[in-house]
């Protein structure tokens, strides 16, 4: 099928390097007539023969790197510029492979596909069109999918490809190199096929076309079709070439002569042909070339003299592009290389934090920073110290790893002899950090992590390479402190081996230490030490002006001059006009002073009281002066005055739904992984409680992993007294349309970003792992909690609190007292709605004014729910290859929804029956919703009842309905679904089996 394409083209910023007779070549074209030089749809395999496959891989269902028919099992795009019924896609590539690679340069996750010898010759304005769609919006900056050329088998070159902005973000289009990072701004995937171009630069015979995919999870897929290079024919052409591919820089003062001789296929028009020359930052400061030249009338060539120039920096291999733009003629771009001769300083990354320890904001032995809370992308830092005799300027050097630069370092930026400079991720920093100097990351993060594999390079300024360090491939680089942590190197030798901190002979088992040795000492010897004490340890929040004395002190007399000593802290900062505004501490004046001759002066402390509920805060002040004056640091504690005036309870958590046969969230998907999952809470505060902002974070409990904010409460969260709250994974217009009915009139609402968007992985809650759901307001205090372990969390029924609210946590079905009930979002265990309706008025209500609920706030005249009721069955029947399936119905009537065990018994038979003839060995059964628009619709299916993960669920049902057990590893049938009002059919059947007798049973649950 052929569907209307809308093209997405941007200039690619990278190009090929083209050797021909020893010079570095290029051609422009204005525009000509259209050519598809190759063309691939995937419409017959073609795998060895038009295209290689590496690490191909198909389990027939959700995981594969192979060539798809669109609709089928597991994939998930489709339509829109889609060409023919076949397509290509990617898809958990390392489960499907069994977390193996048949590459050695690719990784488990990673596939590739690669087309060689696409005939180009004589094309100008060539270009790489694919139709591209993805499956869902679950994807992470590394989950990429690269696009790379390579010219009459020279070297590969990335021309741009998808890449997140972050995590469960939609991949992006870029164009440019594998580092480059994409923007919100830019063009977002999505499940329909799309065109998308990339523009190849260079002129040549033979073009190689690769495309890299790397996919780890059922979320991050990617589908392409349609892969095309186009180019044009029987333009105008401009070509370049300059006189070597490469050059060495000249010594200091000195310059290479050298020049650029450029072509035209025709002879410039009268008044000559004006070329404009432009080009990256580095031609200014490593040629002289000019911004344009003339083309005399009727010339075909012009030869452009020009000097490599020495730049007196260590700039490694730097590779020069020079773009050639003339009217009608096309621009292409022009590349060659000048290395570099001066000598790499002796800059040392020597300790890298690249897994945080600690789990929520308050673990503070995660707080490498210094700002008083735990944030993994802000605690996460690099130390650099610098190993020379005399200063070293590192301005506009950068730090960057596989995803791209990470920190540019500014204007300024000199480390001085002996000296350490560290980048935090963000924050805050407040600390001594041995006395070095201090930055944040000024792309807002460094985002070094242990989950992926990783490269953490620090370059020199224009872009010569400094030193690279693997950073935890899998686990298999260094090993990992179970509590996390930095490592550091063994000695300040570029290249030195890494260690974990924590086990380097005089870290007293510290997991790092951002500034200093891992003893705690500076990278220096300083001239004087200053030290700081506080005359008490803590202060109420509203002390007032005079809370607490703090006295510095030096170790050795100021200087007859007098010494200026600096206060920082993260307890109050500076605005642009030098003004203190205060956050939790306040003082006089940001500076003190000592008086020559003297060792200490004094400065009072003032508390401030912000008249937030955001619990005590442990503020840190440092003080310091000059560069060879070691800074101090002390603590004090500000307690929170405020009460806390809420009592919002975590009432019940579904962590898992695969094996309960439900519909939560009432969509009409059943065991919805995402959308079923649901948060219950149960104001019982004695008022309303506006939660606008406030968040739902869930962690692994005692885990290093950083927890994850999976619902913000949108603007007018208002949750009656006595009213609930239901919080599902993805709420639906049914769910809304359910409230009253089904959910005891809850505030619904669905997990969403702080931005309003909903999240693609909804609630994130884990039926395999430990478990902490925390409830936080506004200002980040922990209102409620609720921690389950994975025996609670894998039963496939709900977790409550037995009695309702203050109980402790137990299974849902055991909180019944004997009523077969896995579940109640929005009502009680036993099903009935709480006091009130859950979402209050919208008028503006305080803790000191609001009404007591009193009552249920529903319509006086509102009839209560009618109770489902169904039609049982009990029958037998041949089934069998030479019989007719077994079919029949049943009604469940009503408003509400009824829970319901369906069996198909053959073996079981002999257990009450043993006389029984012919009973049928291998029973199949499906449950269908009754015929609509498009038919029948199969709910749910079953073949051996005791294989799925509701075996034990089905047990307990069997007994609760008083239906007869069946032996363990049986291979009869049984289904157990919770079904809303309407007409259902029952199928058995016996593929494959001679014909025999079966049983069908229908029961309902209470």
């Amino acid at each position: 099928m052929n569907h209307a394409s809308t093209r997405v083209r941007r200039l690619s910023r990278l190009v090929g390097l083209l050797l021909l007779g020893g010079t570095c070549a290029v051609s422009g074209f204005a525009q000509g007539t259209p050519v598809t030089a190759f063309q691939d749809s995937f419409e017959t395999d073609g795998s060895g023969s038009r295209y290689l496959v590496e690490n191909g891989a198909d389990n027939g269902e959700a995981d594969f790197f192979a060539r798809r028919q669109e609709f089928s099992n597991g994939t998930v795009a489709s339509g829109g510029t889609v060409d023919g019924d076949w397509v290509f896609g990617a898809r958990d590539i390392d489960n499907a492979t069994n977390f193996t690679s048949s590459v050695s340069d690719l990784l488990a996750q990673e596939g590739r596909l690669t087309w060689t010898g696409i005939d180009i010759r004589d094309l100008g304005n060539v270009r790489v069109d694919i139709a591209v769609a993805e499956g869902g919006e679950g994807f992470e900056p590394n989950n990429t999918m690269l696009v790379a050329v390579r010219i009459d088998g020279g070297e590969w070159i990335n021309i741009g490809g998808f890449r997140s902005t972050g995590t469960n973000d939609a991949a992006r289009y870029f164009v440019g190199d594998e580092n480059t990072l994409t923007a919100s701004t830019d063009t977002r995937l999505v499940p329909e096929f799309a065109d998308f171009s990339w523009d190849m630069l260079y002129a040549g015979s033979t073009l190689d076309l690769r495309l890299t995919f790397n996919s780890n999870a059922d979320a991050e897929d990617y589908y392409i079709d349609n892969v095309r290079v186009i180019g044009e024919r029987g333009a105008n052409a401009i070509a370049a070439t300059v006189a070597q591919p490469s050059y060495v820089e000249p010594a200091v003062g000195e310059s290479i002569a050298t020049a650029i001789n450029l072509t035209l296929s025709s002879p410039a028009p009268a008044g000559g042909l004006a070329v404009g020359i432009s080009g990256s930052f580095l031609l200014g400061t490593t040629t002289d070339l000019p911004t344009s030249v003339t083309v005399p009338a009727g010339a075909t060539t012009l030869s452009i003299p020009f000097n490599i120039l020495q730049d007196e920096q260590y700039t490694g291999t730097k590779v020069i592009e020079v773009d050639f733009d003339a009217t009608g003629y096309g621009t292409r771009r022009l590349r060659f290389r000048v290395e570099n001769n001066t000598p790499q300083p002796r800059v040392v990354m020597m300790e890298i934090m690249n897994i945080v320890p600690g789990v929520t904001e308050l673990d503070l032995v995660g707080d490498s920073n210094g700002d008083g809370i735990r944030n993994a992308s802000n605690e996460a830092f690099v130390e650099i110290v610098n190993f020379e005799d005399f200063p070293v300027d590192i301005s506009g050097w950068t730090i960057s790893d596989d995803l791209g630069t990470r920190h540019e370092f500014p204007e300024g930026s000199v480390i001085g002899a002996g000296r350490a400079l560290v980048v935090f991720g963000g924050g805050n920093p407040t600390g001594i950090f041995g006395g070095a100097s201090v930055q944040t990351a000024s792309s807002g993060l460094l985002a070094f992590n242990s989950n992926r594999p990783e490269v953490a390079t620090l370059v020199a300024t224009l872009g010569g390479f400094i030193e690279t360090v693997d950073l935890l491939i899998d686990g298999d680089i260094f090993p990992i402190d179970p509590r996390g942590g930095s490592i550091h190197r063994s000695t300040g030798e570029i290249g030195a081996p890494f260690a974990v901190h924590s086990t380097i002979a005089g870290s007293e088992n510290r997991p790092y230490s951002p500034g200093t040795l891992p003893n705690g000492e500076p990278y220096f010897v300083p001239e004087n030490t200053l030290s700081l004490t506080i005359d008490r340890p803590a202060i109420l929040e509203d002390a007032g002006a005079n809370a607490a004395t703090a006295t510095v002190s030096l170790a050795s007399p100021a200087p007859a001059e007098g010494l200026t000593v600096m206060i920082e802290s993260n307890g109050f900062t500076i605005a642009d006009d030098g003004s203190i505004n205060p956050d939790e501490i306040t003082v006089a004046s940001t500076t003190v002073e000592i008086a020559g001759g003297a060792s200490s002066a004094t400065f009072t402390i003032g508390a401030f009281d912000d008249e937030l509920l955001d619990g005590d805060r442990t503020v840190r002040i440092v003080v310091r002066s000059g560069p060879d004056i070691l800074p101090a640091l002390a603590l004090l504690e500000v307690q929170d005055i405020e009460p806390n005036p809420f009592n919002v309870i975590i009432s019940e958590v579904m962590p898992m739904v695969l094996g309960t046969g439900t519909d939560l969230n009432r969509n009409g998907v059943l065991e919805e992984v995402v959308g079923d999952k649901f948060i219950e809470l149960v104001n019982m505060s004695g008022f309303i409680v506006d939660m606008s902002g406030w968040q739902i974070r869930v962690s692994e409990t005692g885990s290093f992993t950083p927890p994850e904010i999976v619902h913000t409460f949108p603007a007018g969260s208002r949750l009656n007294d006595q009213g609930a709250a239901v919080i599902f994974g993805r709420a639906t217009e049914e769910t809304f349309a359910a409230r009253d009915t089904v959910y005891g009139g809850a505030l619904i609402q669905t997990a969403s970003n702080p931005d309003g968007s909903q999240r693609a992985n909804g609630l994130a809650l884990q039926r395999n792992q430990d478990t902490t759901i925390e409830l936080l307001n506004v200002e980040g205090f922990r209102v409620a909690e609720f921690a389950y372990d994975s025996d609670l969390g894998y039963q496939a029924m709900s977790i409550t609190r037995a009695p309702d609210l203050n109980g402790p946590l137990t299974l849902h079905l055991a909180a019944t007292g004997g009523e077969f009930r896995t579940n109640s979002p929005g009502n009680r265990v036993d099903g009935s709605a709480y006091a009130v309706a859950g979402e209050a008025p919208a008028e503006e209500v305080t803790p000191e004014t609001a009404p007591i609920a009193d009552g249920p706030t529903v319509a006086a005249d509102q009839p209560d729910p009618i109770p489902g009721r169904f039609v049982n069955v009990s029958t037998r029947a041949f089934v069998g290859v030479d019989g007719e399936p077994l079919i029949t119905g049943f009604v469940i009537e009503g408003e509400q929804s009824t829970t319901v065990l369906v069996r198909a018994i053959g073996p079981g038979l002999e257990l009450v029956a043993p006389d029984f003839p012919n009973e049928i060995q291998d029973p199949q059964v499906a449950v269908y919703r009754a015929a609509g628009a498009d038919g029948p619709v199969e709910i749910l299916s079953n073949d051996d009842w005791s294989d799925g993960p509701n075996a034990e669920l089905l047990r307990q049902s069997f007994s609760a309905t008083g239906a007869f057990a069946l032996a363990e590893e049986s291979r009869d049938a049984a289904l157990l679904l919770n079904l809303a009002p309407g007409a259902y059919t029952v199928v058995v059947t016996a593929p494959g089996q001679a014909h025999g007798i079966v049983l069908l049973e229908v029961y309902e649950l209470r």
